[in-house]
């Protein structure tokens, strides 16, 4: 990909990612390493706000509605991206590998619905893994493994998503698509497993076990002036009929949307 720096891997309006229920793979867009004052994505920090709706993936809970301020680091190596960190381990022309850690926000509090009485609590969690991007002339491939490391879930997942920037003088696009594989442990505590300790005649004992799922995702930037950014994350997720078929679930699948305005700092 030689119109793209090999030098900078960042994120879009990642600032609220804890709020978002799908797994969006905002991982990876490549930006010409440069200080201009009309680049789409800019070095250092951005504080902003965004507006927020989403699904829940439980048929219970209603979608959420809310904004937030947000603030997000990028550096030539190392990145807080909101929900998460990543730093570059090695890097050449044609791939890079960086490691992540990541928080996991909970998603189901009993106390919630009248419904979940009886289920425990899914916690948040910190996940640790390793990643890298693929240049190719067409497009960016990422691939990424992660595990729980609290002690919450116990589970872990992987990733492969194929995106295909598009970048200009003060805009971005950044269409993508990808597969998302969960294990038994991380499914059953964020996508509807009930155990057996749970299980009552509203929600009985449901074995989700490992799954994959398809999911895609729309990212889009503007650059309005040397110190204001803007941006917008639409994505998806088609559940596969493990999840949708618990008991808690009973839906083909979820959606996020983002919209946000930053101040380049």
């Amino acid at each position: 990909m030689p119109v793209f720096s090999r030098k900078l891997i960042c994120i879009l309006t990642a600032a609220l990612m804890p709020l978002a229920h799908a797994d969006i793979n905002l991982d990876a867009l490549q930006l010409i390493v440069n200080n201009q004052e009309i680049s789409p994505i800019p070095q250092g920090w951005t504080f902003g706000a965004v507006a927020y709706a989403g699904s829940s993936p439980y048929q219970a809970a209603s979608n959420s509605v809310m904004a937030i301020p947000g603030a997000i680091y990028i550096g030539k190596q190392t990145m807080y991206l909101g929900d998460r960190v990543l730093h570059t381990l090695y890097e050449n022309k044609d791939f890079n590998i960086y490691g992540v850690g990541r928080f996991r926000g909970g998603n189901l509090n009993p106390e919630d619905h009248a419904e979940w009485a009886g289920l425990k609590q899914r916690k948040w969690e910190l996940d640790a893994g390793v990643g890298t991007h693929i240049y190719t002339p067409v497009g960016l491939i990422t691939a990424r493994v992660s595990s729980d490391i609290s002690g919450r879930s116990k589970g872990q997942d992987a990733l492969l998503w194929f995106d295909t920037p598009i970048v200009r003088e003060k805009w971005a696009v950044m269409p993508g698509m990808g597969m998302i594989w969960r294990s038994k442990n991380l499914a059953n505590y964020y996508y509807g497993g009930v155990s057996s300790e749970e299980a009552t005649a509203a929600h009985p004992a449901y074995d989700v076990g490992s799954t994959l799922s398809l999911s895609a995702s729309l990212v889009m930037t503007y650059r309005f002036s040397r110190h204001w950014l803007g941006g917008i994350v639409l994505a998806a997720e088609r559940y596969p009929d493990a999840i949708k078929s618990s008991p808690l679930i009973n839906k083909k699948g979820e959606y996020d949307l983002l919209m946000g305005v930053g101040y380049v700092w």
